[in-house]
């Protein structure tokens, strides 16, 4: 896995960039599901006061298969420049997914922190549009059970930007400040060791 986070700029054409933004930002493009959390299933301590935020989500490639065959054909080439650029060829994805999230005035600040498996992986977090809501790294790193955050430091932001993908160890606490001018989307595959 990696010991950094990695900020991968242009990982694919323009031309597959904005057909991935058209197919997401279109209402016929993708069906959208909403979720009153994007962070759901993770748990906070009563004093950690973070944001929860409802949110639009659709899983386009999990152990059932495809399950969105444009999403997933369009998406394949950041999967496959982003391993080919950090020299990794021993992983297999295990889950596709993205989220929108729009501005909304009754919430605001970060969300809750949070990994996305437990189980050793990699995160491949894809930006479909510029837009405010920087994701956010903690010094916090999961050891078999969730840390308190009471005194957390963030070490690294990202403020979201067209083609460029971030690569980071699935272990490593991340969240998302939640946007206030414009809608924030992501693609986000997990991925595992063959």
């Amino acid at each position: 896995m990696l010991n950094d986070i990695k900020v991968l700029e242009n990982i694919i054409s323009e031309n597959t960039q904005e057909l991935i933004k058209d197919l997401l930002s279109n209402t016929s493009g993708i069906p959208w599901f909403i979720k009153e959390s994007l962070s759901e299933g993770t748990e906070k301590e009563p004093e950690e006061n973070w944001s929860d935020a409802p949110g639009f989500a659709n899983v386009f490639f999990n152990k059932f298969g495809i399950n969105n065959t444009d999403l997933f054909n369009l998406s394949l080439p950041i999967i496959k420049n982003t391993l080919s650029k950090l020299k990794l060829d021993d992983m297999e994805l295990k889950y596709g997914r993205t989220f929108i999230q729009h501005p909304l005035t009754t919430h605001t600040g970060i969300t809750n922190p949070h990994i996305d498996l437990l189980e050793p992986h990699l995160v491949i977090l894809y930006y479909v549009f510029d837009s405010d809501g920087d994701t956010i790294f903690f010094d916090k790193k999961y050891e078999n059970k969730r840390p308190t955050f009471k005194d957390y430091k963030i070490i690294k932001s990202i403020t979201p930007k067209q083609g460029t993908c971030v690569v980071f160890d699935g272990f490593n606490y991340h969240s998302n400040i939640l946007p206030k001018l414009n809608k924030r989307c992501v693609i986000n595959f997990n991925l595992i060791k063959k």
